[in-house]
């Protein structure tokens, strides 16, 4: 479990009544409830290198199970009994039973984001299909929007490209062509720092193992944000141009052709 949660014991105690009539190796992948809107569940697993916004192969996306359900009406929870895959759980509330980390391993202790994800992979690898949720199983945990940094997007993006790699699950090419179009899509919609984040999380990347081994977090965290910081103020730009050319900055663009393209993709 995460140190950030709000559990009540009703989620232990139908946790372990559920393993007292499991068959076979079964993991318990608990639900996130947002924490700053009681009602409201958040993720209830999840599969991993998709997205919402992607129907096909993203190495950096994730699927999430229920995402932004609105327990406060009795027909929502009929919604909530139909099984599903389910490629990972966040360890919020992750169960499992002892002989897992005997036969596959304990967590790399240097993820951290992802971890839960690498882990997991390695479970169904091992043990088949075997990760599960539970409706009634759930805790309150801190939503993920209410922590805005940029360093986590860094180690979003390299470590899911280590367990890309590692776990051999698509060929590097899709796996390039993917990541190039993520930073594409942020210069086209302006977002500088979000560019920058996507090509940092490469090069952290391609340093390879070792360097991740020696990685002090907290260091990569304040490196991180010294470099987006600047970026994320686009008025700075405004400063390099001389009076006469400052007021034209402030005209609207000519909708060229080109322009009105990009605008349609994007």
């Amino acid at each position: 479990m995460d140190d950030d949660i709000v559990l009540e014991t009703e989620a232990v105690f139908r946790t372990i009544t559920f393993y007292e009539y499991a068959t076979g190796p079964k993991a318990v992948a608990g639900g996130m409830l947002d924490y700053e809107k009681l009602h409201v569940l958040y993720e209830d697993g999840a599969r991993h290198n998709r997205g919402k916004d992607t129907p096909h192969f993203n190495p950096i996306k994730v699927f999430v199970h229920r995402h932004l359900t609105y327990l406060q009406h009795a027909n929502v929870l009929d919604s909530m009994l139909p099984p599903l895959e389910i490629d990972y759980g966040g360890f919020w509330f992750f169960a499992y039973p002892a002989e897992f980390p005997r036969q596959v391993g304990l967590l790399l202790p240097f993820f951290l984001l992802v971890d839960d994800i690498e882990f997991c992979l390695r479970v169904k690898k091992h043990f088949g299909d075997c990760i599960i949720s539970l409706p009634p199983v759930a805790v309150w945990h801190v939503p993920f929007y209410t922590k805005i940094s940029d360093a986590p997007r860094v180690l979003w993006i390299r470590n899911n490209l280590a367990v890309n790699m590692v776990y051999e699950l698509h060929p590097w090419r899709r796996v390039i062509l993917k990541l190039t179009q993520e930073f594409l899509m942020e210069i086209f919609k302006f977002r500088y720092a979000g560019a920058r984040l996507v090509l940092l999380g490469f090069e952290q990347f391609m340093e390879g193992p070792e360097h991740l081994l020696q990685t002090d977090t907290v260091s990569l965290f304040s490196e991180v944000n010294q470099i987006t910081a600047p970026l994320h103020n686009n008025e700075q730009y405004i400063d390099t141009f001389d009076s006469g050319h400052g007021e034209r900055f402030y005209l609207p663009p000519r909708q060229g052709a080109l322009r009105l393209l990009l605008h349609f993709l994007t």
